[in-house]
């Protein structure tokens, strides 16, 4: 069943910008392509995500979840959940047929394939986008604090398995880790969300002596 729209996703200004052409616009046959190209995403993008709320704990190791039990490490994390008692896990995907549709176009039209993967990558962002409105609708009497991604600034990549097991993404929504450990499909996004309640005191706990 479609959560949306797929139109709604397509955003031609975010996919310039991930071009790069910034101030300047392409040319009109580069328009054209482009137009091709989100049209082939709008009929393969299956587009799906997951999110779970758990309690937060500070220690001197870091940020401890209570449920599934992450130990969220770095002073970067540590920074974005300051005031908030509660963490919101998430992650979000295009759904394989696109990573599918990026790698044929490699092999057969590379422009095509350089303007896909673009447009997927400004997708993926509305994707990410409806889920924090998603969770600031389910808590109307808190501050979303915005989706941080795993392997931003100190927090480390290798909790990315971690964090997909407790939110079971491969079952409920097809996402894996590789090796490497790069989400699989590619076009997917995880991150970590703050609640804190609105026009409150920061209720940041001081670590233990």
């Amino acid at each position: 069943m479609k959560l949306w729209d797929n139109t709604k996703l397509i955003n031609r200004k975010e996919t310039l910008r991930y071009l790069g052409y910034g101030k300047h616009q392409p040319t009109e046959d580069i328009l054209q392509t482009l137009q091709e190209c989100e049209l082939e995403l709008k009929q393969v993008m299956q587009p799906d995500y997951v999110f779970l709320t758990t309690e937060i704990q500070r220690t001197k190791e870091g940020i401890l979840t209570q449920q599934g039990g992450l130990l969220l490490t770095g002073n970067s994390i540590l920074k974005h959940l300051s005031g908030c008692d509660r963490a919101v896990f998430s992650c979000c995907t295009l759904g394989k047929a696109v990573d599918d549709k990026i790698e044929e176009f490699q092999k057969q039209d590379m422009l095509k394939a350089l303007l896909l993967d673009a447009a997927a990558n400004a997708a993926i962002e509305e994707v990410r986008r409806f889920v924090e409105d998603q969770v600031a609708k389910n808590y109307p009497d808190d501050e979303v604090i915005w989706q941080f991604g795993v392997g931003y600034g100190d927090l480390p990549l290798s909790l990315q398995p971690k964090l997909l097991d407790l939110l079971q993404a491969k079952e409920k929504i097809g996402v894996c880790v590789n090796s490497s450990l790069l989400l699989i499909p590619l076009k997917s996004v995880s991150g970590i969300m703050g609640l804190r309640k609105k026009n409150s005191e920061d209720i940041y706990r001081k670590l233990p002596d």
